[in-house]
């Protein structure tokens, strides 16, 4: 599980955008810590379509 405090050593040393996207999925629950409230209701997904051609690298669903 990556930790807020490691994934905050990866950006100080300047790890790359995939980098970062790669730790981040390696337990997406990590987004229930900064950005569900309660931390746990929350549906999280990874690369999720948005219109047509687009695509949203995460998108985090919260409350009730």
């Amino acid at each position: 599980m990556t930790t807020l405090s490691e994934l905050e050593k990866l950006i100080n040393e300047g790890a790359s955008e995939q980098k970062l996207q790669r730790e981040l999925k390696k337990d997406l629950s990590i987004f229930s810590k900064i950005c569900a409230i309660p931390h746990d209701e929350y549906i999280i997904f990874s690369e999720l379509p948005v219109g047509i051609t687009g695509d949203c690298d995460f998108a985090v669903f919260t409350g009730r």
